[in-house]
């Protein structure tokens, strides 16, 4: 009973939590004549959208980036509890833990925003990054209560920053005009590489057992932190103005 209760209680915080977005957030009304689209236009439109991209390096690079980060930092969420709980840490601590994670989010939110105008939003991202890389280490050498708790902290910090920062990161490499475009492609493809991450750590599974696959999860972000240091957003950002997409005449080549 306490568990469909627990739905109830998280269904009721979905609908206060949009409540304020509902209300306070409105959009610009699109100034001169709107033309009617069909299913075959915003094909056409995704198709280029998704050309373009390819020919943004920078836009490239950062998508890859966070790609690889998403689906280390999602595989390594799906499988610590699991792998703690076949260590022998024990069933309190991994409840009192997976609350703490998401107080931890919480409060951490108000925390990155405020390192991030210290530090700058990339940088924090990097951070974040790494962080992830060291909670997959933490878990693969953890053996008590106490390293459980360790590594739980590094995880929900590498969490909450990393969530507010794609997403920051990406807005500044796209203009207005094209952000369903360049977040909607992020988001499809985001589906697709997100079976990467869970396959890598079955395979080391089989192989070496789960203290490996977890190193390697730890070894698969690494190319994730390079491309994130290597992006050029001034440049990603230019590109990006040089080349918009026109909605109602979508390019046919490439």
């Amino acid at each position: 009973d306490y568990v469909q209760r627990c739905f109830l209680w998280s269904a009721l915080w979905f609908f206060l939590f949009a409540l304020p977005f509902a209300f306070v957030y409105h959009e610009e009304p699109k100034h001169g004549k709107t033309r009617s689209t069909n299913l075959m236009q915003q094909l056409r439109a995704a198709i280029s959208a998704f050309k373009m991209s390819l020919q943004n390096r920078e836009l490239l690079k950062y998508m890859i980036a966070t790609l690889i980060y998403s689906d280390a930092s999602s595989t390594l969420f799906s499988v610590y509890m699991v792998y703690a709980a076949q260590i022998g840490i024990s069933n309190g601590v991994l409840l009192h833990c997976a609350v703490l994670n998401r107080w931890i989010n919480v409060f951490m939110g108000f925390g990155w925003y405020y390192l991030s105008r210290l530090i700058g939003s990339r940088v924090c991202f990097l951070l974040s990054m790494s962080l992830t890389l060291l909670s997959a280490v933490a878990c693969a050498i953890m053996h008590t209560d106490f390293d459980f708790w360790v590594m739980n902290l590094l995880l929900s910090l590498a969490g909450s920053g990393g969530y507010i920062f794609s997403r920051v990161l990406l807005a500044r490499l796209t203009t207005k005009d094209n952000t369903a475009q360049h977040f909607g492609f992020m988001a499809g493809v985001s589906r697709v590489s997100g079976m990467l991450g869970p396959l890598l750590y079955a395979a080391i599974i089989a192989v070496g057992g789960a203290r490996a696959a977890l190193v390697g999860l730890a070894v698969f972000s690494v190319p994730g932190i390079y491309l994130m240091a290597d992006v050029d957003f001034e440049t990603g950002r230019q590109c990006t103005e040089s080349m918009p997409i026109d909605f109602d005449n979508p390019q046919e080549g490439d």
